[in-house]
């Protein structure tokens, strides 16, 4: 089995993390797919960032939520229209994944992909349960992913983790929305016993944040069907 090379938020081509210059370096690229994020600006527009917050050249803390799309565009940020219209025009071939990082903005994000006909090219991912469940009554078409971080029972006296405790999401166990991978943080290494569960539901697994080759391979070994990396370029370079 072949990992799937996923770039996390463009990273790893020594530009800025989230920007059209990233986005456009990872598409050229030979990775699988990319992952943004998004959030909604003061107007309600979205734009492409992961914190809720950044600071400008000059050190000063802007809030997304409190600032229009103008204002961000103006200290390099991108407006999620530039990004879709970016992957379309150059990400033939590949996935476009779209972490939705605050409730409130799915009817919006439908009817933007929907407007650039990306419905079979675009992965939305969330944390958010909710957001999930909103999406999929608007465009059950499209497809989803949950991220989450292993929730984990340990020994009481040594405060050891047990590696087959994993607890998996509610949003999974229960089957809320049907899912096409999961995005997983691991707080400990992630066990084959965590990805056979999630396989065994007909959900491919995704770690974040493995961008070394030793740990690649061992989720190569597991069955993990993609990596999300920090440094794209390096790992294309050792595994394939």
């Amino acid at each position: 089995m072949t990992l799937a090379i996923i770039s996390h938020r463009c990273r790893g081509f020594n530009e800025p993390e989230n920007t059209l210059a990233a986005l456009e370096k990872a598409l050229a690229s030979k990775v699988d797919a990319v992952e943004i994020d998004v959030r909604l600006t003061r107007e309600k527009r979205l734009i492409v960032w992961h914190d809720a917050s950044y600071r400008d050249e000059h050190g000063r803390k802007h809030v997304i939520a409190d600032e229009t799309l103008v204002e961000a565009e103006r200290h390099g940020k991108m407006s999620f229209e530039t990004a879709l219209t970016a992957f379309k025009k150059h990400g033939k071939g590949k996935i476009l994944q779209v972490d939705v990082k605050t409730h409130g903005c799915e009817k919006l994000l439908v009817r933007l992909i929907r407007t650039r006909r990306l419905e079979r090219r675009v992965l939305v991912v969330s944390w958010i349960g909710a957001t999930l469940e909103r999406v999929h009554a608007l465009a059950p078409e499209l497809k989803l992913s949950f991220s989450f971080t292993q929730k984990v029972w340990t020994s009481y006296e040594k405060g050891v983790p047990f590696w087959f405790a994993s607890r998996l999401p509610y949003t999974i166990r229960k089957r809320i929305v049907p899912l096409e991978t999961v995005n997983i943080v691991p707080l400990v290494r992630v066990s084959w016993f965590l990805v056979w569960r999630l396989r065994r539901r007909g959900i491919k697994v995704v770690v974040v944040n493995v961008d070394d080759e030793k740990g690649n391979r061992r989720l190569e070994r597991l069955g993990v069907w993609g990596t999300m990396t920090n440094d794209a370029p390096r790992v294309l370079k050792t595994l394939r």
